[in-house]
């Protein structure tokens, strides 16, 4: 079955929706899927985008998903940048700044990526230093009630 037959299946009523791991044979992640998805099942509160391979760069995703799912109350995207080339802290940054679009959110699993202060999973474990990205991001979420970061 093909990505686009299977959406067509899904109920318009649909509220919470997991795309699922990638593997090195499976589906990628793609803007196209996530307008489909969104002219589909306008409904969507809960998006889980963790540990996809994604057939654009992720800053691309995450534009389509705060221009699309405006009412998202939880993200996953924990190991976003899974097997981009040149994804790094800017590119992170780049991303997290579609993810502060979201204003309803409450839940955030952001894992992987080095956020706080741990090995990222892209450029070799590149470290950050500073923690002023996530916290931009907090600030920006009143509503934001659980976040995870760590590894």
């Amino acid at each position: 079955a093909t990505t686009r037959h299977i959406l067509s299946l899904l109920p318009p009523s649909l509220r919470s929706f997991a795309v699922g791991h990638g593997s090195s044979g499976g589906r990628w992640l793609s803007t196209a899927m996530l307008h489909e998805l969104a002219n589909r099942c306008p409904s969507i509160e809960a998006l889980n985008l963790g540990w996809t391979k994604a057939a654009e760069p992720w800053r691309s995703i995450l534009e389509v998903v705060a221009l699309r799912f405006p009412r998202l109350v939880a993200l996953n995207i924990a190991y976003a940048g899974y097997l981009e080339a040149g994804f790094s802290n800017h590119a992170l940054d780049a991303c997290l700044a579609q993810v502060k679009k979201l204003k309803r959110l409450r839940i955030l699993e952001a894992a992987y990526l080095g956020l706080d202060g741990s090995d990222s999973h892209f450029a070799g474990g590149e470290r950050r230093a500073e923690t002023t990205a996530i916290e931009a991001v907090i600030a920006e979420l009143p509503d934001l009630a659980y976040i995870s970061l760590a590894a």
